[in-house]
């Protein structure tokens, strides 16, 4: 099925101002260029789909809230993805990236981050740019250390790091609602680059329940 025909049975013939589009399950290979037409968008799910990449103009869609785009097959991000500056909840979560654009720093609403199950061997430092960030799931991926830069991030409330070849203590990987100490860990034990960032604590009185968003997707 074509995306104009998609678009009609979702639609009909009525091209509306669209906020909410899901698409999941459809067996898309490639992201059609009328969806970057669709400025007004803020919520796009694409999970369970066929999609190897993105496209280039992904980050004119400048309302976006919430992007999902779980389960796929994406090897790589375009750079412009950087543009989504609005952007809260950002899920790519089983695919096969090999790389995260740094471009990401630009990226500066987002509050949660999903990156499990992929095939991220670093991770650029311009993640501890990301200040609002309060979940960062990297778990089973293929990283060895990471950026002193999450040092910084200091709303940050639960990290993932399982299965990662970081050769910790399980009972520090277990603890992702703790990551200011499982940060400082890993610093200790060397799995950090640039290990001269200053450790920023997160205030004793925080808890998850403090940050209604942060309890996202699982």
């Amino acid at each position: 099925m074509s995306f104009e025909d998609l678009f009609g049975t979702l639609f009909g013939a009525r091209r509306p101002e669209v906020f909410n589009l899901d698409l999941s399950r459809r067996e898309l290979d490639h992201l059609p260029p009328e969806i970057l037409r669709l400025t007004s968008l803020n919520r796009l799910v694409l999970d369970h789909n066929l999609l190897t990449f993105l496209p280039e103009g992904i980050g004119g869609l400048r309302d976006l809230v919430e992007l999902r785009v779980a389960h796929n097959e994406l090897r790589a991000l375009p750079d412009d993805i950087g543009g989504l500056g609005e952007l809260v909840q950002l899920d790519l979560r089983w695919n096969r990236l090999g790389s995260i654009p740094e471009t990401v720093r630009g990226m500066r609403a987002l509050v949660e981050l999903h990156l499990g199950h992929n095939r991220l061997e670093e991770i650029p430092g311009e993640l501890g740019e990301l200040r609002g960030l309060a979940r960062l799931d990297l778990s089973f991926n293929r990283l060895s250390r990471l950026p002193s830069s999450l040092l910084q991030l200091d709303q940050l409330l639960w990290l993932d790091l399982e299965g990662n070849p970081l050769d910790l203590p399980a009972d520090v990987v277990a603890d992702k609602a703790n990551p200011c100490r499982v940060l400082a860990i890993c610093r200790e034990r060397g799995k950090m680059m640039g290990a001269g960032a200053p450790v920023v604590s997160v205030p004793a009185e925080k808890s998850a329940g403090d940050r209604g968003s942060a309890t996202g997707t699982q």
